[in-house]
């Protein structure tokens, strides 16, 4: 059956049942929806009626823009799905944004050369520190 692609974010149903599927963690349908409702583009491939695969992006949509939750479902994987949808992530924000917005994202451990290939720069580099992350119930602050 052929990959459908729509230019929007999943439905939140569909969004937490992916998760699921691909062992990232449980999170509410009410979180799912508030997340993506505040997302900037997404895109959504379908296998008949089933989510198989999502990316979206997150960020101001002027200084930095970060690409978030590329998630494929196990059984879809190596099939280039989730490259397709960077680059298509990639094709459709770039004309939107200022030419010296930041494109940003955190890749999952192993999936550096993914990114790299696409024209993404690793991080710590010589110009740049390595990227840091903390849940806000463990800050201090």
């Amino acid at each position: 059956m052929a990959v459908k692609t729509i230019l929007a974010c999943p439905d939140a149903q569909s969004f937490v049942q992916l998760r699921q599927t691909a062992n990232w963690g449980q999170i509410t349908e009410n979180a799912a929806e508030r997340a993506l409702k505040n997302s900037l583009f997404g895109i959504s491939l379908y296998d008949d009626q089933a989510l198989i695969a999502m990316a979206r992006c997150i960020g101001d949509g002027v200084f930095n823009v970060y690409i978030q939750d590329v998630v494929v479902k196990p059984s879809w994987r190596g099939k280039g799905l989730g490259h397709k949808m960077v680059q298509t992530l990639i094709k459709h924000i770039k004309p939107r944004l200022p030419p010296d917005c930041t494109l940003g994202l955190m890749a999952a451990i192993g999936q550096d050369e993914f990114y790299t290939r696409l024209g993404f720069t690793a991080r710590p580099n010589e110009h740049f520190g390595a990227g840091l992350t903390a849940q806000m119930k463990d800050l201090s602050v």
